[in-house]
This record gives structure tokens, sequence and C-alpha cells, in this order.
């Protein structure tokens, strides 16, 4: 038995990875996707996921391309401060060069020789973007100590006097002093993200969500106590710019409940724009004399739709044949838990069957079917807190919504499995941890 269930866990696993490799190449394909399905059956996260897998090659190239802006200022001089004052004509060694001291008084030199500006501030602001730059290269120490890579980074920063071993040779003492060195700089992570360009936004639609909050709009400042109006680009229209201005990386928007705000009057004429890629297309507005938007190849937008919501409307044609859309499925084999596992087949199972839905439901039971995800959790004590305020509620919504036939369904499945409860609308914590714990 032991085995047959480890086999089901395995086969679950392995049919989410293909099913984020459907969805992968759906977008290569049409650029967008809706990923719909019930409440709790992982979309958002499956978006989610989707996007850091499309953007990991991405980031890479994002990590040089922060490499190249400040190298660009500081590599050149670094490197030829090194080899002609110190490690060529005064014979010091790499381990003394690179020690704490000696490295901090050279680091401070060398932005004075490579700026034009004087004063601490600047030097001390130039010494973090050094942490920046070493951290890099230590991240990339495997590729940088490849020689191919070396001749590309010297022929980027165009030190060109020095030859291919000596740089090598630099840069291998620099990746290992700095390991010991940089590991103990908390700000690094903060003024890498900070610096970082915008790959992917997660946005939520709601329905007073409007074009002016998603593609471009008018926006009001006060200079010297008046008014003054402006265009400004919104999410949309911003990460169009940034994937326009670097097409050799991708980038990722995700729409949640996507379906909640009115898309055609949200999306106006980019429903034209989202299927013609690459085309200027005319805005209500206009930003630097321009009123043209182009919608690049390089941005992928995923949207995720609840098919339970009987509160929003349907997606006209015009908006649909734009996307592809990919049912998820609400999947137990995914609950890791046993106990929760069992609490999921004993009342969501048993709830959600063709004779217990209204007439209009019999044939939706898996587009309203609530989903695994709330039956996950790294202990009973979060699986049963999701259980009483997320699950019952939902299940209150479904029978006021009228997609469960009558609130008899679920208090019979409730009494069956907890036994002894007055109402099962008001089902405790400790109640349902009776039944998840061993």
């Amino acid at each position: 038995m032991g085995k047959k269930k480890e086999k089901r866990e395995i086969l679950a696993m392995g049919n989410l990875e293909k099913l984020k490799e459907e969805i992968k190449k759906a977008l290569e394909h049409q650029k967008q996707v809706i990923l719909q399905g019930p409440p709790g059956s992982g979309k958002t996260y499956l978006a989610k996921e989707i996007a850091q897998n499309i953007l990991a090659t991405s980031e890479q190239k994002l990590y040089w391309k922060l490499v190249a802006k400040y190298l660009e200022k500081h590599w050149k001089a670094f490197v030829n401060y090194m080899v002609d004052r110190k490690y060529t004509s005064n014979k010091i060694s790499p381990q003394e060069f690179f020690s704490k001291k000696s490295f901090t008084k050279n680091g401070e030199e060398l932005i004075v020789l490579s700026n034009e500006e004087d004063g601490k501030d600047y030097i001390s602001f130039s010494i973090k973007h050094f942490k920046i730059i070493l951290q890099i290269l230590e991240k990339y120490s495997i590729e940088i100590e490849n020689i191919s890579n070396i001749r590309s980074l010297n022929k980027i920063f165009g030190v060109s006097s020095i030859d291919d071993e000596t740089l090598k040779d630099i840069t291998k003492w620099l990746l290992n002093y700095l390991k010991n060195w940089l590991e103990k700089e908390k700000e690094f992570n903060e003024l890498l993200s900070s610096e970082k360009l915008k790959l992917k936004a997660l946005i939520q639609f709601h329905p007073s969500y409007t074009y002016e909050d998603f593609v471009r709009g008018i926006q009001i400042k006060i200079e010297n106590g008046h008014p003054k109006y402006e265009t400004v680009n919104k999410i949309f229209a911003e990460l169009c710019e940034e994937a326009l201005n670097n097409p050799d990386l991708k980038y990722v928007l995700i729409i949640d409940e996507i379906n909640r705000a009115n898309l055609p009057a949200v999306l106006g004429e980019l429903i034209y724009a989202l299927e013609y890629r690459g085309e200027p297309v005319e805005t209500p507005y206009e930003i630097n004399g321009n009123k043209t938007l182009i919608v690049p190849e390089n941005l992928y937008i995923i949207g995720t739709m609840n098919t339970a919501d009987r509160s929003i409307g349907h997606i006209d044609y015009a908006v649909r044949r734009r996307f592809f859309f990919i049912t998820i499925k609400a999947n137990k084999e995914l609950i890791e838990n046993p106990k929760a596992k069992e609490l999921y087949e004993e009342t969501i199972e048993k709830i959600f069957k063709e004779e217990n839905m209204s007439p209009e439901f019999k044939d939706k039971v898996e587009d309203v079917k609530i989903g695994h995800t709330y039956f996950l959790g790294e202990n009973e004590e979060k699986i049963a807190y999701k259980f009483v305020y997320q699950v019952i509620p939902l299940l209150v919504e479904y029978i006021q919504d009228g997609i469960l036939k009558g609130e008899e369904v679920v208090k019979g499945v409730f009494e069956n499995y907890f036994g002894g409860i007055k109402d099962w609308k008001t089902l405790t914590v400790e109640d349902v941890l009776r039944k998840l714990k061993p």
C-alpha cells in the first residue's frame, strides 16, 4: 500500500512539472495565457513558478548588465591600478594585495583615480557598489575563470593592454578573497535588489480597475501651490518600455483574478496590440509627444481566473481569442500530509459530487471543487486554521450562491466525519486538529 501511495505522489509531481512545461510552451506560442480553475487549485502559485522559470536566463543576463553598469566606471582603473602600481611593478603577492587592510586602502585610492568627483561621500558610495561588483564576480566564478569569458570581460571593459592570463590570475585571487569578505555584508542584497531592472510584476484586477490604472493615465502634481497635470505610464506601459529597451531579456506580468475587471475597458486598444506584437498602437494619452505604445515580443502575460466566482461576467470573444486558456484542477495527490489528505477526501471529495450540486453545476463539478492548496501547510495547526477560516466560509458562500444543492449536503458530510458537532459552520480549530493529529 505504501509503495502505491508513493508512486501516486511521484506521478502527481511529475504531472505538475509536465503541466508547467505545457504552460511554458503555450506562452512561447501565444505570449499570453489564462490559468483557469476553482479556488485553491494553485493557479497563482503556478503562475509565479512559471514566471520564475522563464526569467531564470534573463536574471543571469541581468547580473551581467549590472556588471557592465558598475564596472564600466571602475573596472579599467581597477585592473590597471593593480597591474601597473602593485601587482607587477612592486611585485606584491596577490595574497598580500587582497588582505582586508590593503584592499580597503587600495580601493579608496582606486576610486579617487577612477572618478572625476571628489569627496568622502562619493568614495563611500562607490565602495558599496564595489561590493556588488565583487558579489557578481563571485556568483559567476566558474564562468569567469574560463579563459574565453576572461577575453570577453577584457573586451567589454577595454582592458586590452593586459594579457588574458594576467587578468585571469587577478580575477582568481579576487574571487578567493571576496568569498570570506562579502558573506558578512548584510547590505549587499538590499543594494542589489534596489538596482535590479523590473523583470516581473504581479497585480490583481478588481471591478473598479480601469485603463488609467493599467496602461496610461493623468497624474496630478502640486508645484508651487498649483496643480500640474501630466500623463504617466502605469504598470503595463512601464513593463512594455523596459522590455523594448532590453530585447535580450524576458519580462512577465502576472494578472491575478483577471476576469474580475471589465477587460475590454481596461485593455482598450491593447486587445489589438496583444495579437500584433511589435506594432505601434495609438493610445488616448500622449507622453513626450508620442501617443503610441508597442507591446514587445519579450513580454509574457499570465492571467489567473476563478471559475467558481459567479459575481463576475464572462470574458468576451474579442479578448478570449487573444489568450490561451489552460485549466488547473484540484489535485489531492499534491497534499503531502496523510491526515490532511484524509480530511480532503472525507469532506471536499464527498461534498463535491454531481448529486450534491444544483442543476446548473451538475456538469461543472471540477470548475467549482475546492482545491488542494487549502490543505497544504508546514504543520497541522496551519492546515486546521485554513480549513476553519477559509474552507468553511467558502462552503457557506457556495450554498448562498446556489452552487451546492443546500446546507444539508455539507452538514451530513461533516457530522459523519467529525461526529457530535452542533453546527458545522462553527467548527473550531481544535475540532479539526483532533482529526489531523496522529
